[in-house]
């Protein structure tokens, strides 16, 4: 007896955890648009969604009601890692609402006379009829009866790409089942199949999502997208698919929607569901998802791959209600011979038609039919056609299942129909449940935990590609062996130059590894506080323009500087991290560092924390914004930091880096990830001086100086999460940590420095001059500092003793030159390790290698190629 009730509250807690994890205050929830004033109960029920933490991240939803758009609203986050808020313009992927589009677009040339539904498919597409798909209409195929919901051999990214090969791959494939006889959901398939009925039928020729494009989309003003231009990938919601908890906390709540145990018993028998989801392994929104990959967002694949906001999707389906894009007879023929059959793929019975999914709900014991398409993880759009209601609603948090048993749809739903259905919990049933389910997943992460272990004993598949010279060729040996042994997880690129030549330049790994987008030779990376370096540059080029002096006082050019202790303040001592500012006292918000004059008013209000010139003390993010003022007061066109490295160098140079990056290039940027903490663990065990972790847990905790420096602002975070792969944040002139550019670029950056390119030889020489070596009072390292450069000795046992110049960043960033032996050289990662670049392992492992080649021959004009 004693045991059941222990039981019994310990079943209780866990179900009240389940409840309130990630429940967030309502005041607290990010919420906007409009509607009108008795649809408030919709805009509630949303904001309810996002409090009751059942919509993880953001979501927007579109109501029209007799032709009026009554309800048009969003909120929570597009992105929340980087805290990036559902916008007015946010795109998501709305996965298999796009099949909608698709038979939007196949019932427009039916109603044109362009085909018929019960055509035979080898009447427009003869290499179709192969291995028995000779009797296979239309109709059958966008109704998901001709059998080819999965394929013999998996479709590679490549035969994606290329309609003529995949029409060619199709027209082979046996069907799964004899056609007509049963349906089956063609989840990915279905986009291929319609797009070469689409090119064979229109007498434009034109694929799928061109003719969306230019018949609909442009045509009336949608925002909607059959293939996503790259430019407009930075509006894109970012995709996260379900925790274990949350597919737990959902599956406790309704577990008739959730069919977990038919699922389970399909991927382990590698059932017919496994097979469709193994047919584009590259392809995945289930387990994890790729869908975040601009590259896949470009594919025109209206199977799963359409992109746009809730509002244009609703506007298409109104469109369509009212008669725009479909004559009557048109309409009634997509309305027509729907079909509620259990689906041998899903398990899971639905009414089918030409393309579109018919619902059936009950409203006060009335019967309404909600004709459209549900999309996988929480997506619908649907129209009732009997009552002149549409219905749009988006969210980047996927659910488990379709969008039709998630609960915040079904809750938005009720709220618009008015219906506040109490439910009655049955406290008994509800206990067994829980309990059952406990049990269940328990097992379940039990199979997963091995799972995943014999999954991290398997070799690591490597992707590089580039070239070295010969002589450098140890260089690329140990720049695969990092991503092979996995010191290198992610991405990375790395560029040197020798004696005035390129005799490295390699990259590999992944620009985003959750979407599988592969770091190509033009991929860009944050460079972090390798950016300071950059900042040293611009204010060089300024001196060795007799327009500033480095002993110059800040206050001669600034007068308001000179406040609270600051007017012996040189620029010197910025340069070097001894003008005592390393922390602003202020909050910043993103609207303060977005207005260089606020920052000049609290730059200039800020007293320093000690008397200048007496301590050094790492500047982390205030040197970005000082050394801007400083630009924009000393050059005489009084031009940002940004514009002046743009117009003085980077123009003048052809060279790919930013202060400042233009959105219209955020798809090239690769997606910072942090380190965990075995991984933080595994670095600190092979060189324990990598981050001096009492130091900074003494700070963290006691909140000192290296605390208020590193929070502040609170909206640059990189530790636990990474806010900098918001794209907004990428155009901010913050040239303390937020200079964006290729490794490439940034070696020649360098070996423009050292071959006089950009300064004189004077200036360079201040600029390489090592000036202090005091510990840090910031960051308790002693790091010898140049005026915006940092100082490291290279050494090679019996062949070099020398010293690289430049600046380390965040989690393995590197910029450096070496005036003596003529190198220049730049590496850049993605995913962040502890400390400074420095001391990165894979960083110091190919600088080690790189000088160990620098007595050997490479004179020659030959290259090794990388690829691999």
């Amino acid at each position: 007896m004693e045991f059941k009730i222990i039981g019994a509250v310990a079943v209780l807690i866990y179900g009240v955890l389940l409840t309130v994890r990630n429940r967030v205050p309502v005041k607290d929830v990010h919420i906007d648009g409009s509607f009108e004033e008795s649809f408030r109960s919709v805009f509630e029920a949303l904001r309810n969604n996002l409090a009751d933490g059942w919509e993880r991240g953001g979501g927007s939803l579109v109501v029209y009601v007799g032709g009026r758009k009554v309800v048009d609203i969003w909120g929570g986050w597009a992105d929340k890692e980087t805290r990036r808020f559902w916008k007015n313009d946010t795109l998501n992927v709305v996965l298999s609402c796009s099949k909608a589009m698709g038979a939007i677009v196949v019932a427009q040339l039916v109603d044109r006379g362009h085909l018929a539904y019960d055509d035979l498919v080898t009447k427009h597409w003869p290499e179709f009829g192969q291995n028995g798909k000779q009797n296979v209409t239309v109709r059958w195929l966008i109704g998901h009866k001709a059998g080819l919901a999965y394929t013999d051999h998996p479709i590679s990214k490549e035969l994606a790409e290329d309609p003529e090969l995949i029409d060619e791959f199709l027209a082979k494939q046996k069907p799964n089942w004899p056609p007509g006889e049963e349906i089956g959901y063609h989840a990915v398939t279905f986009g291929w199949l319609v797009d070469a009925i689409v090119r064979r039928t229109d007498p434009k020729r034109r694929t799928v999502g061109t003719y969306f494009r230019e018949e609909i989309a442009e045509k009336y003003g949608v925002d909607f997208h059959i293939g996503l231009p790259p430019c407009e990938q930075r509006r894109v919601a970012r995709i996260t698919t379900p925790t274990f908890l949350d597919a737990l906390e959902e599956f406790i709540h309704d577990p008739k929607d959730h069919n977990i145990l038919g699922y389970l018993k399909d991927r382990f028998s590698n059932g017919s569901l496994t097979k469709v989801l193994q047919s584009t392994p590259w392809l995945k929104f289930v387990e994890t998802t790729t869908l975040n990959n601009p590259e896949i967002q470009a594919l025109e694949q209206v199977g799963v791959l359409g992109l746009g906001t809730a509002r244009s999707m609703a506007q298409v389906f109104e469109l369509l209600r009212t008669g725009k894009l479909l004559s009557d007879k048109g309409l009634k023929n997509l309305l027509s011979n729907f079909e509620a059959k259990t689906d041998v793929i899903s398990g899971v019975t639905v009414a089918r038609g030409q393309g579109f999914m018919m619902n059936e709900i009950h409203h006060n014991g009335r019967k309404i039919k909600l004709y459209g398409h549900a999309g996988y993880g929480g997506q619908n759009i649907r129209t009732d056609f009997e009552n002149d209601v549409t219905i749009a609603y988006l969210s980047n948090g996927l659910k488990v299942g379709f969008g039709d048993a998630a609960r915040t749809y079904k809750r938005l739903l009720k709220a618009i129909y008015d219906v506040a259905l109490k439910m009655v919990l049955n406290i008994v049933t509800t206990f067994f449940r829980v309990v059952f389910a406990w049990l269940f997943w328990l097992v379940a992460a039990i199979i997963a935990a091995f799972i995943f272990a014999y999954k991290n004993t398997r070799r690591r598949q490597v992707f590089v590609d580039g070239f070295v010279d010969p002589a450098f060729s140890p260089v690329l040996r140990e720049f695969r062996r990092n991503f092979e042994k996995g010191v290198e997880r992610d991405g990375a690129a790395f560029c040197a130059f020798y004696r005035g030549r390129c005799v490295v330049d390699v990259w590999g790994g992944y620009a985003d590894r959750e979407a599988e987008r592969f770091w190509f030779k033009d991929t860009m990376q944050i460079t972090f506080s390798s950016s300071k370096a950059l900042a040293a540059i611009c204010i060089a080029k300024l001196v060795d323009q007799k327009l500033i002096r480095y002993e110059d006082r800040v206050c001669d050019f600034w007068p308001e500087f000179a406040k609270n202790g600051k007017e012996a303040v040189t620029v010197e001592m910025i340069m070097t991290h001894t003008a005592g500012l390393p922390k602003i006292d202020s909050k910043l918000s993103w609207e303060d560092a977005r207005d260089h004059v606020r920052m000049s008013k609290i730059l200039e209000n800020q007293t320093p924390v000690w008397t200048p010139g007496t301590k050094v003390g790492y500047h982390c993010f205030s040197y970005g914004w000082l050394v801007d003022q400083i630009v924009r007061r000393a050059d005489p066109k009084k031009r940002s930091i940004g514009s002046f490295f743009r117009e003085e160098i980077a123009e003048k140079h052809n060279l790919d880096i930013h202060i400042g990056l233009p959105l219209e290039h955020a798809w090239r940027v690769a997606r910072i990830t942090p380190s965990s903490v075995l991984e933080r663990i595994e670095e600190y065990i092979e060189d324990p001086e990598v981050v001096d972790y009492p130091f900074w847990a003494k700070q963290m905790m006691c909140r000192g100086l290296t605390y208020n420096v590193a929070t502040n602002p609170s909206w640059m975070q990189t530790i636990r999460k990474v806010t900098l792969n918001n794209p907004e944040m990428y155009a901010l002139e913050q040239t303390a940590a937020l200079a964006i550019g290729t490794a490439r670029d940034m070696a020649r950056l360098a070996q423009l420095v050292i071959d006089g390119s950009i300064v004189s030889e004077e200036t360079l020489r201040l600029l390489n001059e090592p000036l202090v070596k005091w510990r840090d009072v910031v960051t308790n390292a002693c790091v010898t500092r140049g005026r915006g450069t940092t100082v490291v000795d290279v050494v090679v046992p019996g062949k070099i003793h020398s010293k690289l110049v430049g600046h380390a960043g965040l989690g393995g960033q590197n910029f450096r030159w070496d005036r003596e032996n003529e190198i220049s050289l730049a590496y850049l990662s993605n995913a962040l390790k502890s400390g400074l670049g420095d001391r990165a392992r894979p960083y110091v492992r190919l600088l080690n290698r790189f000088y160990e080649c620098i007595p050997g021959n490479s004179e020659t004009d030959s290259f090794v190629l990388a690829a691999s």
